[in-house]
C-alpha cells in the first residue's frame, strides 16, 4: 500500500490493498495504547457505488494494549472493524451521501492511507478500558470486599456542642 495516494484515482481503478501494518506506522495511536500486539491488519477496497460515486470500503483489525482502569493492569483490547467511506469534495456532498457511507471529505491533495485506518482505530478504542469483572489482574475490590473504614463525621463536634449545651441547661 502506498503512503500517499490519489483516492479519486484509486477508485477509478477499483486498487485493492491488502495487508499488515507495523504499529511504528500509527503515530497517534501509539500515544493511546500502550501496544499494538504484531500489527495491523487491513483491507482497502476502492471502487465505485452502484449509482457511480467513488468509494471505499475498509476492514481494520488488532489486538491494542491498554491499562485497565480498574487494577492498572495490561488489558488486550480487540478491535475489527468493517466501515465504508463516500469520497465527496465538499461537506454539501457529504450531506447527499446514503446512511451507510461515512464521508471522505478530499482536496487536491494526495491522502495518507494508513490514516484512515488509524482514524478508525482510534474511534474503536473504549473510553474507559477494564477487565470484565472478577478479571483483573491486580487488587481490585468490589463493593463488598471493601474494608469497612470509619470516616469521621464533619458534624461529630457540633453534636457534641449540642448534648453538652442540653446537659447544661
Amino acid at each position: 500500500m502506498p503512503d500517499l495516494a490519489d483516492p479519486w484515482r484509486l477508485a477509478e481503478l477499483r486498487k485493492v490493498f491488502e495487508g499488515r501494518l507495523a504499529p511504528s506506522v500509527f503515530a497517534r495511536l501509539a500515544e493511546a495504547v500502550e501496544g499494538v500486539e504484531e500489527g495491523v491488519d487491513y483491507t482497502l477496497r476502492f471502487g465505485k457505488t452502484n449509482d457511480g460515486r467513488a468509494r471505499v470500503e475498509c476492514h481494520v483489525s488488532a489486538h491494542l494494549i491498554m491499562r485497565c482502569q480498574r487494577c492498572l493492569e495490561p488489558l488486550a483490547v480487540p478491535v475489527d472493524s468493517y466501515f465504508q467511506l463516500g469520497l465527496v469534495g465538499s461537506e454539501a456532498e457529504a450531506e447527499q451521501l446514503p446512511e451507510d457511507l461515512d464521508p471522505l471529505l478530499v482536496s487536491d491533495q494526495p491522502v495518507r492511507l494508513p490514516d484512515l485506518l488509524e482514524d478508525e482505530l482510534l474511534l474503536c478504542l473504549p473510553l474507559v478500558p477494564m477487565h470484565r469483572e472478577g478479571e483483573c489482574g491486580g487488587a481490585s475490590l468490589s463493593a463488598e470486599d471493601e474494608p469497612e473504614t470509619k470516616k469521621d463525621n464533619p458534624f461529630a463536634v457540633l453534636a457534641a456542642l449540642k448534648v453538652q449545651q442540653s446537659n447544661n441547661s
